[in-house]
């Protein structure tokens, strides 16, 4: 099926099912960016993909109600797999999966259910190390249950995960996943040791960002490819593209806690700076003034909510360039994505990449 013929199927649900909710997101992104033409391609992805998406739905609501579940490990879990996330990871998995001939493979629906299954755990496991208060507008599950079930709720979500590609004889999946949580853990752990520090140290940074969110998306890319049969320079396409994809996620939301839209995100501004993290457009803001990146260390020391002077440091970023210098590196990693999409050939699948890579940068929340 290709996108004309899904525009011409019947709409799915206008109001969006949980797991619709990602796509309804990126489609009104983009049409308040005026990209009407791609909004339309990603409303025909949500009839193109329906069936998958439904199973997806299905399953998560499956997971929440399992009797095996611990009713420690449970609360938090089915909490947090509950909520209205954007689903981007598994999404992508499934969309690559139509590069090769086998994208109704059953290893296809695992790779895109054990990808949401470690975002969320590391979501469980994130907000008790940032001692988050919220997300995705809610109370977060550690508020709710507590951080011991969070943590426990993290861990049981990713055995999940990595059971569901077990089960299929793939070894090289398990262990590229296995990488994947290996990369997450040190990079969260660099994180933690910078925390409360300025941290001008560009490499560190990146390498930092690489670890808690490229590795996740460059591996949801290219399973979902591999799961399919696809060839091999697929593949590796997917795994470029979905490492840029990641990189560039993460540096647009860098710039959302700095001056996003507190309702639309689910969590207050300037968490960030508040939690002692310096992102990308702090370290460009405080290597280009001296002043700045003493104000920002002494913002840093306070650790108090409240204590950050937001309307000051924005207008601080602003004159110094550093949310410009930030979107311009988010779209430079998206060009890298769309050049390494050229050698797959021109179809629905390549498209509909197309559309997400473009709706990333331009997304809101």
């Amino acid at each position: 099926m290709d996108l004309n013929t899904a525009s011409q199927a019947p709409e799915p649900p206008a109001a969006g099912r949980p797991e619709e909710y990602g796509l309804l997101v990126l489609e009104r992104t983009l049409g308040e960016q005026g990209c009407p033409e791609q909004r339309d391609h990603l409303r025909a992805l949500r009839g193109w993909l329906f069936e998958e998406l439904s199973s997806l739905g299905d399953d998560f609501a499956g997971l929440r109600r399992a009797d095996d579940f611990n009713p420690v490990n449970r609360q938090a879990a089915e909490f947090i797999l509950g909520l209205p996330g954007k689903r981007l990871r598994p999404l992508c998995a499934l969309v690559a999966a139509r590069l090769g001939p086998a994208w109704r493979n059953p290893l296809v629906h695992d790779v895109a259910v054990a990808a949401e299954m470690v975002h969320n755990a590391t979501l469980l496991h994130d907000d008790v190390i940032d001692l988050g208060t919220e997300r995705r507008g809610q109370p977060c599950a550690r508020v709710v249950y507590g951080n011991a079930a969070s943590i426990l709720g993290g861990d049981l979500l990713l055995v999940r995960a990595m059971q569901r590609i077990h089960r299929h004889g793939r070894p090289e999946l398990v262990s590229g996943l296995l990488e994947v949580v290996e990369r997450m853990v040190d990079a969260e752990a660099e994180q933690l040791e910078l925390r409360g520090r300025l941290n001008l140290d560009r490499a560190r940074y990146l390498r930092v960002i690489e670890g808690k969110t490229a590795t996740l998306f460059r591996w949801s890319l290219a399973a979902g490819a591999a799961a399919a049969d696809a060839s091999p320079e697929t593949v590796a396409a997917m795994q470029t593209v979905g490492a840029c994809m990641g990189m560039s996620f993460q540096l647009v939301d860098d710039v959302l806690d700095l001056r996003g839209d507190a309702a639309t995100l689910g969590k207050g501004l300037f968490a960030d700076l508040e939690e002692g993290k310096t992102t990308w457009p702090l370290l460009v803001a405080a290597e280009r003034s001296r002043t700045f990146a003493a104000d920002l260390q002494r913002w840093m020391d306070s650790q108090r909510a409240g204590a950050v002077p937001s309307g000051e440091i924005l207008a601080a970023l602003e004159d110094l360039g550093a949310i410009d210098a930030t979107m311009r590196l988010a779209e430079e990693h998206i060009q890298r994505a769309l050049d390494a999409l050229q050698v797959v050939p021109q179809g629905a699948a390549r498209t509909v990449l197309e559309v997400i890579l473009q709706a990333v940068i331009q997304r809101r929340s």
